[in-house]
């Protein structure tokens, strides 16, 4: 029984990774096209690591550049992180 549960667990990880993996690539057409919701999504996938690694670097920007289109999330976002204090990038 475990066996069949470990099985339909991977299987259903591998199927999330692939439409996770759709969702990022859109977001990132969509923000080389200057949509601004998708800098704000973008800046979540980084940060949140739960799909692809941290990047905090990357999250920064992809917030920065939303908010620069006046992306009132992406604002608060970096509102957000500076005042828990912003992840050290390097």
């Amino acid at each position: 029984m475990n066996a069949v549960k470990n099985t339909t667990a991977k299987a259903v990880k591998k199927e999330e990774m692939k439409y996770f993996k759709h969702a990022k690539d859109y977001f990132e057409k969509s923000a080389t096209k200057g949509v601004n919701s998708a800098y704000f999504y973008l800046g979540m996938i980084y940060l949140d690591g739960k799909y692809e690694k941290v990047n905090h670097e990357r999250a920064l920007d992809y917030y920065i550049r939303g908010a620069a289109k006046n992306n009132a999330y992406c604002f608060f976002e970096l509102s957000r992180l500076h005042a828990s204090g912003i992840p050290e990038i390097g």
